[in-house]
């Protein structure tokens, strides 16, 4: 049972890769990506100050064994989902909370990870009334045929800008296809649809 004592709170070395507050804006959705690699390449990957590193954080990240990491308080902007020009318009990371997922060793999420992470969701989705929908196109996005084109479909400007739910990384932006990919992350299992 994952209650609040087991959310580690926030250390000071988390905390430099986020902006204080959210510009205005509401939080409305919830973000999940994953990372591949060890814990310790996961935290100096969030923690690192190296603007060739692009500098990026979490909202919370749980360890393999389900311990629940604080980064960035809600109130504050995490550096996880920003999209360049021309839809950074949009204000994904300050609309967003962020879930960083590791994986390792079997490269898929622990049941320990589903187990906190369930709960974080289920707390945030109470907290600021966040529906359980996703886009039109998904939880994440696809890669389809337009034209005779390889496309990636995912929603659209206008879609994103009013979305209210959750969503995968992927369904961001095409180069984070995996992110966090359907062989590593089951969403349905994470809700118990």
């Amino acid at each position: 049972m994952i209650n609040e004592t087991l959310l580690l709170p926030q250390a000071p070395i988390y905390g430099h890769n986020c902006t204080e507050g959210r510009g205005g804006r509401s939080i409305d959705f919830i973000c999940f990506h994953i990372t591949y690699g060890s814990f310790q390449s996961l935290l100096n990957c969030l923690t690192s100050s190296d603007p060739g590193d692009y500098m990026r954080s979490a909202h919370i990240f749980p360890n393999r064994d389900g311990l629940l990491y604080r980064m960035v308080e809600d109130k504050d902007t995490a550096w996880t989902c920003g999209l360049l020009y021309p839809r950074n318009y949009l204000k994904t990371n300050q609309r967003s909370l962020n879930i960083e997922m590791i994986c390792e060793e079997d490269q898929i999420v622990t049941d320990a990870q589903y187990d906190s992470v369930r709960w974080i969701v289920k707390k945030w989705m109470l907290d600021y009334h966040i529906p359980r929908v996703y886009p039109s196109t998904g939880f994440e996005g696809y890669w389809s045929r337009k034209n005779g084109v390889r496309t990636y479909i995912r929603p659209s400007d206008d879609e994103l800008a009013e979305f209210r739910g959750l969503l995968a990384h992927s369904a961001l932006t095409k180069n984070r296809a995996g992110d966090p990919g359907k062989d590593h992350f089951d969403i349905t299992r994470l809700l118990g649809e």
